[in-house]
C-alpha cells in the first residue's frame, strides 16, 4: 500500500487512468459510513446518485446505535452529498447566468470608462465562499472565453467580517475521547485513527471556504474591505457586512453587486440600497446528471473534505480529504492524500504519473529561480 499527498488536480490523472484501463464506471464510497454515494459512468459521462435519504438513514442508524456522542452526530449526511454535487458538477444555469450577465456588463463598462466612469465589482457573502461559487464558475464550460475576458479582469470584494465569520468556525477538533467513540462505531479503524486532531465537519468546510478566498486572490482581482468586528448576533453581522460594502461603494465611486445565498441578508442589502443577486440551489438531487471533467474533480475534492475519506472501489484506492498533520497551507494548496492498494489496477501507472508531475513542477520552480 502506498500513501502520497498530492494536489487536488492530480485526481484528473486518477480518472484518466480509469479510462485507460477501460473501466466502464467508478463507484464512490464513503469510508466512514461504508456507503456507496455515487457511480461515475465513464462511458456516457454521467453520474448516478446511489445514496438518498433512506440509504443515509440505514447507514447511520447502526453507527448511532453504538451510543450518542458529538463526534458520531458530526458524521456526514445526505445534505453534505447534496451540497457538494450542486456546488460543483450540477452548478445550475439559473445560479451562474445572472452573475455571468453582470460580469459581461462590467467588462463593457471597463472598455468605455468615459461613458461608464463607475466601475463594477462583485462582493461575496460568507455563504458564497462556502459554496466556492466563483472559483467553480471559472471552470464551468467556456462561458468566460466566449465573453472574451480573463479571470483577472473580474474584481471581487471580500469584507473582513466575512473572513472573520469563516475563521470563527475553524475551532473544535476531534479529541482522544472523540476518536475512541468513533472507533467504537466505525468499521475503518485506520481512517479514524488518522482523524486525531483534525477539525469537526464545520471547521473543515470553513477551511475550504477560506481556501476559496485564497484562490480568488490568486486568480481574480481581489479587494478587501474593512468593517467593525463580527457580532455574536448573525443578523447584526450581516447588516454590518452590507453597510461597510455600501459605504465603500460610495467612497470609491464604484458599483458593487452583493452576491448572497441568504434572503434575509439580501433584505439588509435592500435597506442600504446595495444591488444584490440572490443565489438559490435546488433542494433535491436528480438521479442522473452529466458532468464537466474538471468540475468532477472539484466534486471529489469537496466530498473528501466533508466525508474525510472516499474509496474509488473499482480502482482500490482512497482519497483522504483531511488527516492528522494536514496544515492550513495544505488546505489552501488543496492537497489530498491518495492511499493506493498494492493490488490496485493502476498503482504503477499512478506512481509514474505522479513522478512526471513532480518533475514538471520542479522544472517550473527552477525557472522561477533568479539567475545572476
Amino acid at each position: 500500500m502506498t500513501s502520497e499527498v498530492v494536489s487536488k488536480d492530480f485526481l484528473m490523472a486518477v480518472i484518466n487512468e480509469a479510462r485507460l484501463h477501460r473501466l466502464p464506471s467508478i463507484t464512490v464510497r464513503s469510508v466512514l459510513l461504508d456507503l456507496d454515494l455515487l457511480s461515475i459512468d465513464l462511458v456516457n459521462n454521467e453520474i448516478c446518485v446511489l445514496a438518498g435519504h433512506k440509504e443515509f438513514h440505514d447507514a447511520l442508524a447502526p453507527i448511532r446505535s453504538k451510543g450518542p456522542s458529538a463526534a458520531v452526530d458530526d458524521l456526514p449526511n445526505y445534505e453534505d452529498l447534496r451540497t457538494a454535487v450542486w456546488h460543483t458538477v450540477l452548478l445550475p444555469d439559473e445560479v451562474s447566468r445572472p452573475i455571468f450577465d453582470e460580469i459581461g456588463s462590467a467588462m463593457e463598462r471597463r472598455s468605455d470608462p468615459y461613458r461608464y466612469p463607475k466601475q463594477r465589482a462583485f462582493a461575496i457573502d460568507t455563504n458564497i465562499a462556502y459554496h466556492r461559487l466563483f472559483s467553480r464558475m471559472l471552470l464551468h464550460g467556456d462561458a468566460l472565453e466566449r465573453m472574451g475576458f480573463r479571470p483577472r479582469d473580474v474584481q471581487v470584494i471580500v469584507s473582513n467580517l466575512v473572513e472573520e465569520e469563516i475563521s470563527r468556525s475553524i475551532a473544535r477538533k476531534y479529541s482522544r475521547s472523540d476518536i475512541t467513540e468513533l472507533q467504537r462505531a466505525v468499521r475503518d479503524q485506520v481512517l479514524v485513527r488518522g482523524m486525531s486532531n483534525i477539525c469537526y465537519k464545520k471547521g473543515r468546510k470553513a477551511l475550504n471556504a477560506q481556501t476559496e478566498i485564497d484562490v480568488l486572490g490568486r486568480t481574480c482581482s481581489l479587494w478587501r474591505v474593512g468593517g467593525s468586528r463580527a457580532s455574536d448576533d448573525k443578523e447584526s453581522t450581516d447588516d454590518e457586512i452590507v453597510r461597510s460594502l455600501a459605504e465603500h461603494s460610495a467612497d470609491q465611486r464604484m458599483d458593487i453587486i452583493f452576491i448572497t445565498g441568504d434572503d434575509k441578508c439580501r433584505a439588509h442589502a435592500f435597506s442600504h440600497k446595495l444591488p444584490s443577486i440572490l443565489v438559490e440551489y435546488p433542494k433535491e438531487l436528480p438521479d442522473r446528471m452529466d458532468y464537466d471533467p474538471w468540475l468532477l474533480v472539484e466534486m471529489l475534492y469537496d466530498l473528501s473534505v466533508s466525508f474525510v475519506g472516499l474509496q474509488l472501489v473499482e480502482m482500490d484506492l482512497k482519497i483522504i480529504g483531511d488527516w492528522s498533520g494536514k496544515s492550513a497551507e495544505d488546505y489552501h494548496a488543496e492537497k489530498v492524500k491518495l492511499v493506493i492498494a498494492s493490488e490496485s489496477l493502476a498503482s504503477k501507472e499512478l506512481m509514474r504519473d505522479l513522478k512526471i508531475v513532480n518533475g514538471l513542477q520542479q522544472l517550473g520552480d527552477l525557472r522561477d529561480v533568479p539567475r545572476e
